[in-house]
Formats: C-alpha cells, structure tokens, sequence
C-alpha cells in the first residue's frame, strides 16, 4: 500500500508581499484622481440643482400667475441684496411683489449651496407670471480644490430659460 501525499497549494510570502506593494503602488496613483472626480461630480450635481430649481420656479410662477425668486440667503430666512451669493439659496413665489422672502410667500424650495459662492450681474433671478426671466449671469466658484479654478455659469435669457456652461479658469482671478 503507497500512500501519496498531495501538496496543499498556497501563496509563497514573496507572492503576497508583491501582490500587496502593486495594490499600494496603484492606491497611491488613484487617491488625487479620486478627490479631483469627487469635486467634479459634486459641482455637476450642484449645476443640475440650479436647473432644476430654476425650472420649478419658472413653472410655479406661470401656474399661480406670480412672480418667482431665486435668490441666495445667508440665514435662510431672507435674501441677500448683494450679487454675491453664500450659505443658502432659496426659491419662492413673491405674492406680494417686493423681492423678499415674507410671512406671505410660498417657499418652493431651500438648499445649501455648498464649498462655493455665487456671483452675478443681478442680486436675484426673477420670473414674472408669464414665466420671462430678468436677463442675468451668475458664476459659481468652488472654495475647494482651488488648483481647477473651475466652476459655471448660470445665464438666464429674457425667456426665462436658464443654461450652465463650464467657465473654465473664470475662478482664477477670484482666488
């Protein structure tokens, strides 16, 4: 009677420490990209958001036949006066015609606007009851990864359409 032993196959330690410094080799290459993707995603998101918002506005406006504000708001409680937009943006029906958010308005919608500001030609976007927009541009500009210098623009036409363009190094000189 032979008896055969068969081998039991495992990793060597020289295999397991190869294949542990590739892994640590290719993380060390993938972190930047990875913060650089994040913030990339996180702006695209926010980009959308000011569509979004835009388009509810400009629609509540026409189905209640009223104006509608877009405006930013350090407190969340009432618009800022200055072009330049911080802290909160808010989106509301302004019933009683005076371009504040008050006790009278309908509150359509209230986000954070993040690691950025705002700039602008104008202090708000406004939509009348037929859904025209008060002509404007607005810029967002990242705090974080200041090494892009990348942020967009918000235009809004007479009609009331809001587009976003990529405004590549427009950053720069707000650094």
């Amino acid at each position: 009677m032979t008896f055969t032993m068969k081998r039991a196959s495992a990793f060597t330690l020289t295999e397991l420490l190869i294949v542990v410094a590739i892994i640590s080799i290719l993380s060390v290459i993938a972190t930047p990209n990875l913060g650089k993707m994040l913030a990339r995603q996180k702006q695209e998101s926010l980009q959308q958001r000011f569509v979004d918002i835009s388009s509810l506005a400009r629609l509540a406006a026409i189905q209640n036949v009223s104006a509608s504000v877009i405006c930013g708001s350090s407190d969340g409680q009432q618009c800022n006066q200055e072009k330049v937009w911080t802290g909160r943006v808010l989106a509301f029906l302004d019933r009683d015609g005076d371009h504040q958010w008050s006790e009278g308005d309908q509150l359509l919608h209230q986000t954070l606007l993040g690691d950025g500001q705002i700039s602008g030609t104008r202090s708000r976007i406004e939509f009348n009851q037929s859904g025209a927009g008060y002509m404007g541009s607005w810029l967002y500009c990242p705090y974080l990864h200041q090494n892009d210098r990348n942020g967009f623009r918000l235009i809004l036409s007479l009609g009331g359409r809001l587009r976003t363009e990529l405004a590549s190094n427009a950053c720069a000189t707000r650094a």
